[in-house]
């Protein structure tokens, strides 16, 4: 059985998070494995940060890239 990836990034998460909460969501190496349960509260966290700084969707906003930061881990983790 295959997973569909049709929809927006939040509905397949949203997904994730109803199948199985604690299956590996990202791994990497040298770093612990981040369950789809983090990933939804990782993402919730950047989520309320960009609202407390006005931006909602349809906002554009820029990455300094980071590499310590935990958003790092979303942008330079892959394993496959």
């Amino acid at each position: 059985m295959g997973i569909s990836m049709t929809g927006d990034l939040a509905g397949l998460l949203g997904a994730a998070l109803e199948r199985d909460p604690s299956a590996p969501a990202l791994l990497a190496p040298g770093r612990p494995d981040l369950d789809y349960r983090g990933l939804g509260d990782e993402v919730a966290r950047a989520g309320a940060v960009l609202h407390g700084a006005g931006l909602g969707p349809g906002s554009r906003c820029a990455d300094p890239m980071r590499t310590n930061s935990p958003g790092s881990r979303f942008r330079m983790s892959r394993r496959g």
